[in-house]
C-alpha cells in the first residue's frame, strides 16, 4: 500500500539519513498520484535542517501551481533556487513514476515516465550536507507547502546512481530494491509502521499527522526467491535457494535483463 498524504491536515513523514549522502551523483525515484491540482504542492523533499533560514542548500522534488512535476536546485535564500520542470503535465488520479538525477554539481535532470526527453539543467550547486528527507512536504525559505494525494517506492541513490537503462526499468515497475549500487535508502511506503520501515538503509520515516494507507500502483515488480524441487536421489542440501525469474540472478535481477550485472537493461 502507498502512503496517502492530505495538505490539509498537514501531514508528511521525515527522517535523517545518517550522513550516506555526501557528494555525487545523485538520484530519486519515486511513483506518485496527485489529488489536488489547486495549490504548488510538494510530493517530495530533501534539506539540509540544522538551519532552514540560514543558508544550508537542498535538492527538492515539487508538483507546483504550473501542474508539472519541478526538480529544485537550492543554493540557499542568498543565492536563490532553480526551478526546472519537466514536460508532462499532470491531471489528477494517475499515477506518474519521476526521476531526478544530478551528475555533477550542473548536471540535473527530471524525467517523468521514461518520456525519453528528460528536461535538464546546469545550475551550479556544491553538494550540500544533507541530513535529513521529508516526503509529502517542501520546505523553502517562503514557508511549508504539503502534499495531497498518495507517494510510493521512493529510492535515493548516491556515489553511484542507476544507469538508463535501469531508470526506464524503474519507469516500468521495477522496485529500488532491484538496484543496489549506491542504494542509500529505500522506501516502499507499503503504509502499515510507523515509523516507516526504510527496507534498505536505516533512514525510517517517523509519520506527522498520520498519512493514512492507500492503494499502491498497480503492477510492482519485487525480487523473490523461489526453492527449485528435486527427487529425493538428487535433492540438494537442506536451505539451498535458487535464485528466481526476478531475483538477483534473473530477469528482472542484478544479473538479467533489468539487472546490474551485464543484463540487457544493466
Amino acid at each position: 500500500m502507498a502512503r496517502q498524504f492530505t495538505a490539509s491536515s498537514t501531514e508528511y513523514a521525515t527522517g535523517p539519513t545518517n550522513a550516506v549522502l555526501t557528494a555525487y551523483p545523485f538520484a530519486c525515484s519515486c511513483w506518485v498520484l496527485v489529488d489536488s491540482l489547486d495549490s504548488p504542492l510538494t510530493y517530495m523533499g530533501i534539506s539540509d535542517v540544522s538551519d532552514i533560514g540560514g543558508g544550508n542548500a537542498r535538492f527538492q522534488f515539487t508538483k507546483t501551481g504550473d501542474d508539472n512535476f519541478q526538480y529544485f536546485i537550492d543554493n540557499g535564500p542568498s543565492a536563490g533556487g532553480t526551478l526546472f520542470g519537466a514536460t508532462d503535465f499532470v491531471s489528477t488520479g494517475t499515477w506518474y513514476h519521476v526521476m531526478c538525477w544530478s551528475n555533477s554539481a550542473t548536471d540535473h535532470n527530471i524525467d517523468v515516465d521514461d518520456s525519453g526527453s528528460p528536461a535538464t539543467f546546469s545550475t551550479n550547486l556544491t553538494f550540500p550536507a544533507i541530513d535529513r528527507v521529508s516526503i509529502g512536504r517542501l520546505e523553502n525559505f517562503g514557508g511549508v507547502n504539503y502534499f495531497d494525494g498518495r507517494i510510493a517506492e521512493v529510492g535515493i541513490w548516491g556515489d553511484t546512481i542507476p544507469t538508463a537503462d535501469q531508470m526506464s526499468a524503474l519507469a516500468l515497475g521495477y522496485s529500488p530494491s532491484h538496484f543496489t549500487d549506491g542504494l542509500k535508502s529505500y522506501h516502499p511506503l507499503f503504509g502499515d509502521l510507523d515509523p516507516e520501515t526504510a527496507y534498505f538503509g536505516t533512514d525510517h520515516l517517523t509519520l506527522t499527522n498520520t498519512p493514512t494507507k492507500g492503494v499502491h500502483p498497480p503492477g510492482i515488480i519485487y525480487p523473490h526467491h523461489t526453492r527449485i524441487g528435486h527427487a529425493a536421489s538428487t535433492a540438494p542440501a537442506a536451505g539451498r535457494i535458487m535464485s528466481s525469474l526476478v531475483g538477483s540472478g534473473g530477469l528482472a535481477g542484478q544479473g538479467g535483463i533489468a539487472g546490474q550485472g551485464g543484463g540487457l537493461a544493466a
